[in-house]
């Protein structure tokens, strides 16, 4: 695996995401399931973020519900 790769499951693993992944299981993560860590991460460095996500959703809910 890739010093990159490690360096970032060992941030996400830290305070304050507290995500407890290894290697195996964030390497073989989906796309929307990388995409949803993102949108976690970017949510706790600054709140704003989720408030965004939250009138996206609320905004555009035909194209939410495809994603899901």
């Amino acid at each position: 695996m890739s010093e990159q790769l490690k360096f970032i499951v060992a941030e996400l693993n830290r305070e304050p995401f507290s995500r407890n992944y290894n290697l195996i299981a964030f390497d073989s993560l989906d796309p929307l399931s990388l995409l949803q860590v993102l949108t976690d991460v970017l949510a706790e460095i600054d709140p704003k973020v989720m408030q965004h996500y939250v009138f996206y959703v609320s905004a555009y809910p035909a194209l939410s519900q495809e994603v899901y």
